[in-house]
């Protein structure tokens, strides 16, 4: 999310533009309709980025003009060096979706209502126990990145007061930002110099709330809905009767046991956990007590990839264990997920492809695992401290069942429309959702940017307006430690076919594309030669590759006939020395 920092020198860039700038600002607020100025625009969202960049243009036009003297009660010009941030800031931002963060990059509300408040003066923990039943006009029950956006969308809709909110949630922490905790809470400073981090560091912060908000949190399991009667019972035992309920369940990790049953010994147990909460990674810190301590991950998912290059942080002897070919195999064609394997290697992970723990034994405070590969003749035997699974999650639709809500029988969410409406007065966001995307069909999804976005809109037809889900979300994986970054858009998923272009960092190897060492790129991922997913690979950070790729997805736009250079052009890949184009069969993937 934007820092304060950067939404005060991205609302002083706009203020910077002058006259002309503010007049274009009210003229475009003027046009939206009811609270555009704090909601995210709807899809599709190039007229707001056409008004946007038009915007920054201006106050690139002003920067070089002779200086005007500023309005009353305007804040300071910015120097160059801010102006330069901000802009930077601008296009950083717009990596991710103008739905998911158009409060952080259009600060157009008053100063007021701009400031983020954290969320200690938000919330106001019931006790546990409560005797009499409780009213909410709307009930969130989860506390994640869906709940979180669903009440900032709540508190800024028109007509609702904040105490009219209740959440329940689980977890003994206000709703929080899960990627940190694979990502930036293992940089180098915090685990080297910093004590263990609190929960205010990874909690979201709120706008446009006017502390003290009293949003009242239930934090117990909601176990019992009955959607005729409209409460919910909590293992608590406090009933919530609700007008509107959003179930932003989330999902819940799988256990290693899913795919290695010989560590459901007892014995096994206490060196095994999974990495999904704040208090799994605060656990796991603690845990790992020095650098020559071995640990052991198994999953070569997002979640198994990032956290296997995140724990070399702490510790030389890290070891994933990938039962597919290489990292990210479900994701990415196998010649990528070979040459990130061999990146991860080459940061002083220990990779072991196509390979299963088929035995384990403790003694003296280690677990030896014994792993059984097709890429190996032998098994190979490793001695560690502690085991992560990161083999997966599903969505928690306990609840939903309890009420006899449609669960999709393919991928296992509550199933709603495209208002994220499950049936009249229930909503679902995030990843217990099963939404029709338009474009390419039902579907769920497990990202922070559909988390976000799913929430927004879910929350906004609560409260009375009626937004369809239109834009197409997008994920993305940062690796810093290997110099990879890609965002992908739509149905990206490997076993269909692709076609790639690819700037390479030396002369390709023709025939053997796994050996190239690809500097950055795009795959596009097809269906029936139309485009229904791409990854942008290392581009740079701004908004036009991302535009370009949801236009792509939605048009299902046609490749066949296209060459090398027209397959580039799609996205404005930059043209480098050396070039590659790189194409992989549904049936016969490299």
């Amino acid at each position: 999310m934007a820092t304060t920092q950067h939404t005060r020198a991205l609302r002083a860039l706009f203020t910077a533009a002058g006259a002309a700038g503010a007049a274009a600002a009210a003229a475009a607020a003027a046009s939206r309709p009811a609270r555009a100025d704090s909601a995210a625009p709807d899809a599709p969202d190039q007229p707001r980025l056409r008004a946007l960049l038009a915007r920054a243009a201006a106050a690139s036009a002003a920067s070089r003009a002779p200086p005007a003297a500023p309005p009353p009660h305007s804040p300071p010009p910015l120097s160059a060096p801010e102006r330069s941030r901000a802009r930077s800031a601008l296009q950083r931002y717009y990596a991710l979706s103008d739905a998911a963060l158009s409060d952080a990059a259009l600060p157009l509300a008053a100063e007021n209502k701009s400031r983020r408040v954290p969320a200690h003066v938000v919330f106001r923990r019931l006790p546990p126990h409560v005797a009499a039943p409780i009213a909410a006009k709307f009930l969130v029950v989860g506390g994640g990145t869906a709940a979180w956006s669903a009440i900032q969308a709540l508190v800024r809709a028109d007509g609702v007061q904040p105490h009219q909110i209740v959440l329940v949630a689980e977890e003994p922490y206000w709703p929080y930002n899960r990627t940190m905790l694979s990502k930036e809470l293992w940089r180098s400073d915090i685990v080297d110099h910093a004590p263990l981090p609190d929960p205010p560091s990874v909690e979201y912060a709120y706008k446009h709330v006017a502390p003290p908000a009293h949003i009242a949190v239930v934090n117990s399991t909601a176990v019992f809905l009955d959607p005729d009667q409209k409460y919910v019972r909590t293992k608590s035992g406090v009933h919530i009767a609700y007008d509107k309920l959003l179930l932003a369940t989330g999902a819940t990790p799988r256990h290693a046991t899913s795919v290695a049953p010989v560590l459901r010994h007892p014995s096994i147990q206490p060196y095994l956990s999974t990495f999904r909460t704040f208090s799994d990674y605060r656990a796991l810190r603690q845990t790992i007590t020095s650098r020559q301590q071995p640990v052991v991950v198994i999953g070569g998912g997002f979640l198994g990839t990032e956290l296997a290059l995140a724990l070399t942080a702490v510790s030389d002897n890290v070891t994933l264990v990938v039962s597919e070919a290489g990292v990210l195999f479900r994701v990415l064609p196998r010649y990528l997920c070979h040459f990130l394997a061999a990146k991860l290697e080459n940061a002083g992970v220990r990779v072991l492809r196509s390979a299963f723990v088929s035995d384990a034994s403790e003694k003296d405070g280690h677990v030896t695992l014994q792993i059984d590969s097709t890429d190996q003749p032998q098994p190979t035997s490793i001695t560690t401290s502690h085991i992560i699974a990161a083999v997966g999650v599903d969505p928690c639709t306990q609840l939903a069942k309890t009420a006899g809500l449609e669960i999709d029988r393919h991928d296992h969410g509550v199933r709603v429309n495209d208002f994220m409406m499950v049936e009249p007065d229930v909503y679902a966001a995030g990843d217990v959702a099963s939404f029709h995307d338009r474009s390419l069909g039902r579907r769920r999804v497990e990202h922070w940017d559909h988390a976000v976005v799913s929430g927004r809109i879910a929350a906004a037809n609560m409260a009375g307006a009626r937004e369809r889900y239109a834009l197409q979300s997008m994920f993305w994986s940062d690796l810093p430690a290997v110099d990879v970054s890609f965002t992908a858009v739509g149905l990206v998923d490997s076993r269909l076919d692709t076609v790639a272009v690819w700037n390479l960092e030396e002369e390709a190897v023709r025939d053997a594309p796994s050996i190239n060492r690809f500097a950055d790129g795009v795959v596009y991922y097809l269906e029936r030669s139309e485009i229904v997913g791409v990854v942008l690979w290392n581009a740079p950070k701004g908004a036009a590759g991302l535009r370009r790729a949801r236009a792509l997805v939605d048009a299902k736009t046609c490749v066949r006939g296209l060459d090398e250079r027209t397959l580039a052009a799609l996205v404005n890949l930059r043209e480098g020395r050396f070039r590659e184009c790189v194409r992989t069969a549904r049936d016969a993937p490299l």
